[in-house]
């Protein structure tokens, strides 16, 4: 549901983004203002150089942090690079808005603002995930160029429909309805029973059953 990368990391990993602003960013960002003496470099005002330093920095070692090897850092680099298009556009995108008559506050408007800011986080992760950079360059070919299905069991798509349907739900509801609907918290025992009964059938049907196999075990 995030409408911007920078809402995303808001949402995000929050206590591990608040870190890196407050003792990375921040000291990085003071200690540019302090050197860069003159209003402009290039045309460009200083302070979106020193946004754009800055924050490439902060997430180059957030993607560090994460592991070692080239996907993590370029992991990292790409969001830095999301974060400094955003902050150097902001005038371009509210000009664009104001010539095609878009309010940033209308459904329209927030939906592509979703969709967009979920591809971007998306692509970002092809890397994350990939065991090479050559691996993920592959992966992005394939996803540009490959024609046919992705799934090579018709039982693969039924479930990953039933995963992501769930996931979506859970998201919708976290986002429109806050702690209202709570299936396992209701009055009604049987509600109750069957919430927690459904659960156990979806994790034996859909749950990845071996720790192993848990991205993050290797940190």
């Amino acid at each position: 549901m995030a409408t911007s990368i920078k809402d995303f990391w808001d949402r995000w990993h929050i206590s591990f983004s608040t870190w890196l602003r407050d003792y990375i960013f921040l000291p990085l960002a003071y200690f540019l203002a302090h050197r860069m003496k003159r209003q402009e470099y290039l045309s460009i005002s200083a302070d979106k150089w020193i946004y754009m330093i800055a924050i490439i920095i902060t997430f180059a070692i957030c993607g560090i942090w994460h592991g070692v090897g080239w996907t993590y850092l370029l992991w990292g680099i790409l969001f830095g690079i999301y974060l400094t298009s955003s902050n150097w556009t902001k005038e371009l995108q509210k000009n664009i808005r104001k010539r095609l008559n878009i309010r940033k506050n209308s459904s329209f408007y927030s939906v592509f603002s979703i969709t967009l800011t979920f591809i971007l986080i998306l692509f970002a992760w092809i890397f994350f995930r990939a065991d090479s950079i050559t691996d993920a360059l592959d992966i992005v070919r394939k996803i540009l160029t490959t024609s046919g299905s992705v799934f090579y069991k018709p039982s693969e798509l039924g479930f990953a429909i039933i995963g992501i349907t769930a996931l979506l739900a859970i998201d919708f509801k976290h986002e429109f309805f806050g702690d209202r609907f709570l299936v396992l918290h209701s009055r009604n025992s049987i509600l109750r029973l069957a919430g927690l009964v459904s659960i156990v059938i979806m994790i034996l049907l859909l749950g990845v059953l071996d720790g192993g196999q848990f991205l993050y075990f290797q940190f």
